[in-house]
């Protein structure tokens, strides 16, 4: 199964993105209160603290991190901060999902598409929304596109 057909929304697991070398580094070390930043899934930095993206978030200010590698687990009941800042990776590809009944097709090859949460993306371009290129669409209906 595709990651469209066993996905609905949201990821609330680990996906092993594929590294590339130009990717930017982004370094952040507090992590909201009992949440989980899935390795592989996009974070953002709300009001100094690290929580998984939605463009909800975005259009309230909050900025986009890109992704950790490994997951992190907030586990202690309050905004943690890590001894060493976790690294988010962006400015590179990132595989992810089509949001279901607004899902980007091969013709938005090469423009622009709006990110929806950690691990979606969508064709509306919606204000406050972090926007990526869309750069593939897989045959499984599986999105790639270039962060920013």
């Amino acid at each position: 199964l595709s990651l469209f057909e066993v996905l609905q929304m949201a990821l609330s697991a680990s996906y092993a993105q594929v590294l590339f070398e130009n990717a930017v580094e982004v370094r952040h070390a507090v992590v909201k209160a009992s949440v989980t930043l899935y390795g592989g899934t996009l974070a953002c930095n709300d009001s100094g603290v690290a929580r998984p993206y939605t463009g909800a978030l975005a259009a309230a200010g909050a900025t986009l991190l890109g992704f950790p590698i490994n997951t992190i687990v907030e586990s202690t009941g309050s905004d943690y901060t890590l001894a060493t800042a976790a690294v988010y990776r962006r400015g590179c590809p990132f595989v992810c999902q089509a949001k279901s009944g607004d899902a980007p097709g091969v013709s938005q090859i090469g423009g622009f598409v709006a990110l929806y949460d950690n691990f979606t993306a969508q064709t509306t371009l919606t204000s406050g929304y972090v926007q990526a290129i869309l750069i593939e669409v897989k045959t499984t209906g599986d999105l790639v596109v270039r962060l920013p």
